[in-house]
């Protein structure tokens, strides 16, 4: 009985081995030899998404959120000044981020008009969708000085979409809330805290432009 058990143990810990080789086993195809099986990792997280419906028709909305962060993306202007990594240059930056963000504390990095090409596919036909990437370096610094990687949260995206009439029209303001992005299971609590900072900020600004 005990050799049978022994036996049936093994074969168990043989396809456990076999199942994580298979899994994390770097693909045939890579041409890195320096990639393993430690190479990869997997982190699970649950994310949060919310929306806020205002029946401001889309045009309005984006009027509004463009007279907070601008119509302009500014950090591509801002990153090409920083010429050297002295203290007169962090000044210079600094100077910079708070005279091109908005009342809120946002600027404009990136915009991306789903709407302009989707009707190629019939898709959301004469409905705006636009995916806006906005931030501030100095509020993603708080959060990147306790975790790099949180990187992967700054700066935020906001979705704008406009709502079919028969849907019942006006506008729907969408987004993941930064503090579920950033702390990606981290119990690094001043990281949390910066991260809920954002989540407010962010919130505020919607509701400012939702309004």
């Amino acid at each position: 009985m005990i050799r049978l058990f022994e036996m049936r143990l093994a074969s168990l810990l043989t396809a456990i081995s076999l199942a994580n080789f298979v899994f994390f086993a770097p693909s045939e195809s890579s041409p890195s030899p320096a990639l393993t099986r430690s190479s990869f990792k997997i982190q699970p997280f649950i994310t949060t998404r919310q929306t806020i419906h205002t029946t401001k028709n889309f045009t309005s909305v984006m009027n509004s959120l463009y007279a907070e962060i601008g119509t302009i993306p500014q950090f591509p202007i801002l990153a090409k000044n920083i010429t050297s990594y002295n203290e007169t240059s962090k000044l210079a930056f600094i100077e910079a981020i708070n005279n091109a963000v908005g009342p809120k504390g946002f600027m404009l990095f990136q915009e991306y008009n789903h709407g302009f090409w989707l009707p190629l596919f019939d898709l959301s036909t004469n409905l705006g969708l636009k995916r806006i990437i906005l931030g501030n370096p100095l509020i993603a610094l708080t959060m990147l000085e306790h975790d790099l990687t949180a990187g992967l949260a700054v700066p935020v995206e906001l979705l704008v979409r406009e709502r079919r009439k028969e849907d019942g029209g006006g506008t729907d303001l969408v987004w993941n809330l930064p503090s579920s992005l950033a702390v990606a299971g981290s119990k690094d609590r001043r990281l949390l805290e910066s991260a809920r900072r954002l989540d407010g900020k962010l919130e505020d600004l919607i509701w400012e432009i939702a309004g």
